[in-house]
């Protein structure tokens, strides 16, 4: 938990394989949750095998929160292997992401709650096969900033109970 919080220095995450080599462990492979571990740093893009061996992850809060030089996720793949996830919540909030991968949570079948997941964010639309994999009924509720009015007023634009 917090492990890099407000890091703003820390521009890139090392590769996996690297960090495996170098310190002899298996990353992420026996962490349930990761709560604000990157939150707030400088980082502007995801290596694609980060979550690779993160099988056991139940839960991510805040994980990517307020990294603003975050703009894409590159790899639509980027969560294949977290097979247990249930609840990602506010995990890319207040960063620059523009777009979501429409398979982005398609090996994901027992998440229940991605609430706040993308708010603030500059993403204008929510892919409709989003969670089409998905056996559980999900609880999520999107906010999309306009960021066309001088006052930012906040639009519900994708809801399901």
């Amino acid at each position: 938990k917090n492990t890099f919080y407000e890091c703003e220095n820390l521009t890139k995450l090392p590769q996996v394989e690297d960090f495996e080599d170098d310190y002899n462990v298996d990353f992420l492979e026996n962490i349930k949750e990761l709560n604000y571990t990157f939150a707030k740093t400088g980082i502007s893009e995801i290596d694609s095998n980060l979550f690779y061996k993160a099988e056991n992850l139940e839960v991510m809060e805040y994980t990517f929160e307020g990294c603003k030089n975050l703009k894409f996720i590159q790899n639509e793949t980027l969560f294949k292997k977290c097979i247990n996830l249930k609840e990602f919540l506010h995990v890319f909030e207040n960063t620059a992401l523009e777009k979501i991968p429409y398979n982005l949570f398609e090996t994901n079948k027992n998440l229940t709650d991605v609430s706040g997941a993308f708010s603030s964010t500059n993403i204008t639309s929510i892919p409709e096969q989003l969670f089409e994999n998905n056996k559980n009924k999900i609880q999520y509720k999107f906010y999309i900033y306009l960021q066309t009015f001088s006052n930012q007023k906040k639009k519900n634009c994708y809801e399901k109970p």
